[in-house]
C-alpha cells in the first residue's frame, strides 16, 4: 500500500480524494496551489502603459503647415539686408536659396490642395444632397409618406417587368438652377423574378412635374 503524500508547503497530509499538485518542483495540496498561484499573480508587475497612437494629420492640416512655412520664408527673404556691396558676377543671374525654397513650398501647397479637393464631385457646385425631413419640409411633388418624387416613381414603375414589386428605398435631391436633380434608390423584380436594388436619376420641376429621366440601371 502506497504511503500517503505530504504537502511540501503546509506539511499537511494529502487525502486520498485529493489530487496532489506540482508547484515549483514540489508536491503541494490543492489549497496551497491556489494560494501560491494568487501570490504569484499579485507579485507580477503591472503591464506597461502605452500611449495611444497620434492621429494622422489631414491633408488640409499639412497644407496649412506648408503654407505657413512658405509665408515665413517669403517674409525672411523680403526683410533680408541688401547685397549691393557684394561684387556681381558676369553671366546669368544665380537663383537665391530663399527663392528656390519659396518656389518649392508653393508647389507643395498647390499639390496638397489638389489632393484635398480630389473627391467625388456633387451633382451641382455648392449644392448639398437633401432629403425631406418632415411633412412641413417636403417640397411640392414629393411624397410626405416615404419622401419619393411621385411623378418620377410613377414613371419608373411603368418601365419595370413587375410594377407591383416596386419598393422605394430612399430619395435625395439637389436644387439646381430652378429645378431639382433627383436620385432614387428602389427595389424591384427583374425578368427572372429576383429582387434587385437599382438607382435612377431624373430632373424634376419645382411644381412636381417630371422633366426627364437622365439615368437608369
Amino acid at each position: 500500500m502506497d504511503a500517503p503524500l505530504t504537502c511540501d508547503n503546509c506539511s499537511r497530509q494529502i487525502g486520498k480524494l485529493e489530487t496532489p499538485r506540482l508547484w515549483d518542483n514540489r508536491i503541494v495540496c490543492p489549497e496551497c496551489e491556489g494560494r501560491l498561484r494568487a501570490q504569484a499573480r499579485a507579485q507580477m508587475p503591472p503591464p506597461p502603459v502605452t500611449a495611444p497612437p497620434m492621429p494622422k494629420p489631414s491633408l488640409m492640416d499639412r497644407a496649412s503647415v506648408v503654407g505657413a512655412a512658405a509665408a515665413r520664408a517669403v517674409h525672411a527673404a523680403s526683410t533680408s539686408p541688401p547685397r549691393d556691396h557684394l561684387p556681381r558676377k558676369n553671366g546669368p543671374t544665380n537663383i537665391s536659396l530663399g527663392t528656390l525654397v519659396v518656389v518649392l513650398l508653393g508647389g507643395c501647397c498647390i499639390w496638397s490642395a489638389f489632393l484635398n479637393n480630389d473627391k467625388p464631385r456633387r451633382e451641382s457646385s455648392g449644392s448639398t444632397p437633401q432629403a425631406p425631413a418632415s411633412v412641413n419640409d417636403t417640397p411640392q411633388g414629393f411624397s410626405a409618406w416615404d419622401g419619393s418624387q411621385i411623378a418620377f416613381a410613377r414613371a419608373i414603375k411603368t418601365q419595370l417587368h413587375d410594377p407591383s414589386s416596386f419598393e422605394h428605398v430612399s430619395t435625395k435631391y439637389w436644387d439646381v438652377q430652378g429645378h431639382y436633380v433627383v436620385a432614387m434608390t428602389y427595389r424591384a423584380k427583374n425578368g427572372f423574378g429576383a429582387l434587385r436594388l437599382s438607382t435612377a436619376k431624373a430632373e424634376c420641376g419645382k411644381d412636381g412635374s417630371l422633366i426627364r429621366i437622365t439615368q437608369t440601371d
